[in-house]
């Protein structure tokens, strides 16, 4: 799978595991441990990031770096999040999750990243790409 397909679905994940940590809190029936939570390689999107499928090559691109630390970082603000509402904090872990609360920004940044990191995919596969067969210059480089 192309590597910004991957950005994409992953991108995906990170906004549906987000609903359903909303959802979850909403209900108060948030049943998951805010360790579990705050640990980054325990989601779909967490597996991707530090899994086999993403190249060599990709994983010293600075946007990956950046999305690992605000991954994890994003996991961390969730973590208190959780962490408060265990502790009937509701009103502090609602603050957290507000739209100019840590966990917010933090998500939106993360976004932001995943997809300025797929742009950069995109354009250095298209700069990549091999001339066609019936390009004047040829798939070799020499005039016809």
């Amino acid at each position: 799978m192309l590597l910004e397909l991957e950005i994409s679905k992953a991108i995906r994940s990170h906004e549906l595991w987000k609903v359903k940590l909303s959802a979850s809190i909403k209900s108060g029936t948030v049943t998951a441990d805010a360790l579990d939570i705050g640990r980054d390689d325990l989601c779909d999107f967490g597996r991707w990031l530090y899994g086999a499928t993403i190249p060599k090559d990709a994983q010293y691109d600075s946007h990956y770096i950046s999305v690992q630390l605000l991954h994890a970082k994003f996991h961390k603000c969730a973590e208190k999040v959780v962490y408060l509402l265990s502790e009937g904090k509701k009103t502090d872990a609602g603050a957290l999750m507000a739209s100019d609360g840590e966990y917010t920004k933090t998500s939106d940044q993360l976004i932001a990243t995943m997809v300025d990191w797929k742009k950069s995919v995109h354009k250095t596969r298209a700069e990549k790409k091999p001339l066609p067969t019936d390009h004047p210059t040829g798939p070799a480089g020499r005039r016809r």
